[in-house]
């Protein structure tokens, strides 16, 4: 996972999760039919899992395509170059940019990821 970008602790963390729903494949399908407060505050829960860890796992875990992980400082920065900013954007500010791509909001994720990843030489 490091070889992807994951730093230590984003790894461990979606280690620690997955796991988590190895010992308890009910919990899964409990998650999939909560709304995204409910799920993320459960997913929260777990040791090492916090916000970015969260929203990530309803992105891909979960498929749900309009969550942008927000804490995900260079998925902050590479969107602020998109939208031609000047100012760094909070996690806040990253919800207000997003609103009227909402449904997208995780392609645009997924889209920034794999650009970095193709300029890094770690994916063609």
């Amino acid at each position: 996972m490091r070889a992807l970008g994951f730093s230590y602790h984003k790894a461990r963390a979606a280690i620690a999760l997955a796991q988590s729903l190895l010992n308890a494949p009910e919990d899964l399908e409990d998650l999939k039919a909560m709304e995204d407060a409910a799920a993320q505050e459960r997913l929260i829960a777990l040791k090492g899992v916090g916000r970015w860890s969260a929203e990530y796992a309803l992105l891909r875990g979960l498929g749900r395509l309009h969550v942008f992980p927000g804490d995900d400082v260079g998925a902050r920065k590479n969107l602020q170059t998109w939208l031609h900013l000047d100012e760094p954007l909070d996690y806040e500010g990253v919800r207000r940019h997003l609103a009227p791509w909402r449904p997208y909001a995780g392609f645009l994720y997924f889209h920034f990821l794999l650009s970095h990843l193709a300029a890094e030489g770690q994916i063609s």
